[in-house]
């Protein structure tokens, strides 16, 4: 999970929202667990009204079960928003940074949940409409993340043309490969969520009470987190293959041309390896490997005869 977080390809706002989607995940999976335990083995039915510790952490894995998913609800939301301005200012989006920007976008998901818990219990006429304000703000995800996907499919026809700008391409292709990498969380997050509210709010349900069907709920995104943490683990093999695989070409290529260049710039490397040797006229070998002493007394001698 770590690992996201220094994925240096990624823009540093999409990183950290990207980060605390997958930080409300495990949260979110794991009090829904613990949830579902204390259901199977009736716990929650054995603690409740004893006023002691054990009720308090059952409220408590209650509570979160319950609401964290407004965590991951927020963090999407902010995943639109940030791809919105990405899109907006594909020219010069890649160079804006800010430390302090990217730790709102952090904070903001805890901040919206711990707002919403403070509301609910001191409204308490507001826990109604709670789910219906889930369903209209996940339908407007929903609107908000088709047309960022339309818009940037069809912005990508800009990449063919020449007066476009390497940066605004790359923002282009950027953001379509993000989106569809958030996608399929972001679609079954909203459809399971709008399906559920909708029968909290208007099925009646007689044969099953409103706390099982938030169970039946919490159960089912977590199995959807699961799906999508396997998809993820395949889509960042294949980048990670991908990658390696580009640095191999590489290595070899640089090692042709390094060879290459060395034969040309290394005359030794193209000469045939053997010995010269050389006769005089009466048959007898001439020997080439004197040094400077015996060269000038054979040259003396020469000149004596």
């Amino acid at each position: 999970m770590f690992n996201t977080y220094r994925m240096k390809g990624w823009h540093l706002n999409y990183r950290t929202i990207f980060f605390t989607i997958l930080i409300s995940i495990l949260i979110h999976s794991f009090f829904t667990t613990i949830n579902d335990i204390f259901l199977l083995t009736n716990t929650n039915i054995n603690i409740k009204n004893q006023n002691n510790t054990y009720e308090i952490i059952y409220n408590v894995v209650d509570l979160v079960s319950l609401y964290s998913p407004g965590i991951l609800r927020l963090g999407i939301w902010l995943f639109v928003i940030e791809r919105l301005f990405a899109t907006r200012l594909r020219k010069t989006y890649e160079k804006k940074k800010s430390f302090i920007i990217a730790t709102s976008f952090f904070i903001a998901p805890f901040g919206y949940d711990l707002a919403l818990y403070f509301c609910i219990q001191t409204w308490r006429s507001f826990e109604f409409y709670y789910f219906t304000l889930c369903i209209l703000i996940d339908l407007i995800i929903l609107i908000l993340i088709l047309s960022l996907l339309y818009l940037n499919v069809k912005l990508k026809k800009l990449t063919f043309q020449n007066n476009i700008e390497l940066s605004e391409k790359f923002q282009i292709n950027e953001n379509i490969r993000l989106i569809k990498l958030m996608i399929p969380l972001v679609f079954s997050f909203i459809f399971i969520n709008i399906i559920f509210n909708s029968l909290i709010d208007y099925g009646s349900l007689k044969f099953i009470s409103k706390d099982d069907l938030l169970s039946l709920n919490a159960t089912v995104l977590f199995m959807t987190y699961n799906i999508f943490l396997v998809y993820l683990l395949i889509k960042f093999k294949k980048i990670n293959d991908t990658k390696v695989g580009c640095l191999n070409s590489n290595s070899k290529r640089n090692e042709f041309t390094d060879t290459a260049n060395n034969s040309q710039n290394n005359p030794k490397l193209n000469t045939i390896a053997g010995s010269v040797k050389l006769f005089n006229v009466d048959g007898k070998k001439i020997p080439t490997h004197y040094d400077q002493k015996s060269y000038f007394e054979m040259f003396a001698k020469s000149w004596n005869t």
